[in-house]
């Protein structure tokens, strides 16, 4: 009976499936930096994204406006690695984080500096194009921060989280909140928008861009998924079920 048991045990365990996490880095696809002081313009082949408040100043001691952030990421490839590995409608997203490199001293004079928090937000409005303008040349073709006021919709966006820069050159990693509209939109392997903005008034915050040059690192959404609950046999369930199956037997030979 015991060797029974034991053998029966065994056999359902190396059938069963232990699901490991998956993670997968996915750089943007479109990025750009508004400014107010020039809320017409458009900054979305600058090599780098900017985000400051008000009290915030560059190296000269000049207060150059407040600075927002847009970002947009591709999903498709994502979801579609996950319903490989897992199946479709197998798995859940675990974990996500954004990873970025800080400039501590940009040298272009538009970008204030200064340690202070920043909010990032999951926008419901993927509707903004990246533009080519650059700090020396700004275009009006893509998001300005006139425009970009517009795509903010306060009753459906969600935070995801206040961040504090660090004031120097360096990697900066944020491990971003799930509400559940933003792991929808996730999930739904389409385009996924960010939104950085101030949440103090001394934040002066640079980090590199996508089309920064390498071996300079661009921003990556990092995000780490893992087989739903559903998909795993849970160690207890698989005891109890070895256990029936062994009692069924036995039943059988008494019989």
């Amino acid at each position: 009976m015991r060797r029974l048991l034991i053998g029966l045990w065994l056999s359902v365990l190396s059938g069963a499936v232990w699901a490991v996490p998956i993670t997968i880095s996915i750089t943007p696809t479109a990025d750009a930096f508004v400014r107010s002081e020039a809320p017409a313009s458009n900054y979305g082949l600058a090599g780098g994204l900017s985000v400051s408040g008000s009290a915030a100043v560059n190296a000269s001691g000049q207060q150059r406006g407040l600075l927002n952030t847009f970002m947009r990421f591709d999903l498709s490839a994502f979801v579609a690695a996950m319903d490989a590995a897992f199946g479709a409608g197998g798995w859940q997203l675990e974990d996500a984080v954004l990873d970025l490199t800080e400039q501590g001293t940009p040298n272009n004079p538009i970008f204030n500096r200064g340690i202070g928090q920043f909010e990032v937000r999951w926008l419901a409005n993927d509707a903004w194009a990246e533009g080519t303008g650059t700090p020396n040349a700004p275009t009006a073709d893509g998001v300005t921060y006139s425009s970009g006021l517009l795509l903010l919709q306060p009753a459906l966006d969600m935070s995801l989280g206040l961040f504090t820069n660090l004031g120097v050159d360096g990697p900066l990693s944020l491990t971003l909140s799930l509400p559940e509209a933003f792991v929808d939109d996730i999930l739904a392997a389409g385009p996924v928008s960010l939104f950085l903005t101030a949440a103090s008034d001394t934040v002066g915050f640079t980090f590199n861009a996508r089309d920064i040059p390498l071996p300079r690192l661009p921003p990556v959404l990092r995000l780490t998924a893992d087989a739903a609950p559903a998909a795993i046999p849970e160690p207890a369930s698989v005891a109890i079920f070895s256990l029936g199956l062994a009692a069924a037997g036995l039943r059988r030979r008494r019989n």
